[in-house]
Formats: C-alpha cells, sequence, structure tokens
C-alpha cells in the first residue's frame, strides 16, 4: 500500500492561531497532532485518543498522478474523523484510491474555544466534505 500525507492550505493560519492562543502548550499539541497523521496508514479506530465522530463516504475527487500529471477526478473512500484532544479539536481524513493508494490529509484544527463557537462535531464531518473537494489529491 502506497501512503502519502498532505495537509488542506487553510491550516498555516490555524496552526498560527492555535500557537497564539497557547505559546506553552500549542507547539506541542501540534505535533502530536501531526504523528497522530503519520500513523494513519493504519486503522484509525484502533489508534489513540479516539474520535468524537467520524462519516465515511465513497465520492469522486480530484487528482493529480505525479508533479505534471494533469487532474482528473476518481472515485475514492473517504473517511473524516473529528478529535477532541490536547486542549484542541481537529479533522484529519483518510482517504483510499483504486490501486490501493491511501491519503491522509489534516483538514482544519481549532481551539475549544473557537469550536464551543463553531458547529458540532458531528455536523463538522459534512462541511469538511467540502473542503476535501478543493482539494487536488496526489496519487
Amino acid at each position: 500500500m502506497a501512503f502519502r500525507l498532505i495537509g488542506h492550505p487553510d491550516l498555516v493560519q490555524q496552526v498560527d492561531e492555535v500557537r497564539k492562543a497557547d505559546p506553552k502548550e500549542g507547539p506541542d499539541a501540534v505535533a502530536r497532532i501531526r504523528g497522530l497523521l503519520e500513523s494513519f496508514d493504519e486503522d484509525p479506530a484502533e489508534l489513540e485518543p479516539a474520535p468524537v465522530a467520524q462519516r465515511e463516504w465513497d465520492v469522486v475527487l480530484n487528482v493529480q498522478r505525479g508533479e505534471g500529471g494533469r487532474p482528473s477526478l476518481v472515485r475514492a473512500y473517504v473517511a473524516i474523523y473529528i478529535y477532541e484532544a490536547w486542549s484542541l479539536r481537529f479533522a484529519i481524513a483518510r482517504v483510499k484510491f483504486p490501486g490501493d493508494v491511501v491519503v491522509g490529509a489534516w483538514l482544519m484544527v481549532e481551539t475549544r474555544v473557537a469550536a464551543a463557537r463553531g458547529l458540532e462535531s458531528g455536523n463538522l464531518c459534512l462541511a469538511l466534505l467540502t473542503k476535501m473537494e478543493e482539494l487536488i489529491w496526489p496519487i
């Protein structure tokens, strides 16, 4: 199985906000999320921490094969996992493409204060599916 990691472009600003909100613990929490993401070639249900919400879909996504390849549409199996850990709420997707290619994507991160003002974790999965459709997935 081929496994790749990507991040949504909005993450740069979101990670900066997390670090500003908690300069002492924020960088450590971000590092823990990256460590969790690197384990997403395995079954996320067996990893710690456990997600508080998850949804799965069979969808069509834009993919690009190689550096110079043209984007095309490919059917993929998508699972989005919402976590509430390390004083944060964050989402990671695991996308399985034909040919046994798995891509792990860090979609968003926010402080618990921001999470309290936003969507409930169960509803957030559906909103994040739209973010996934914005990306061109490297396979």
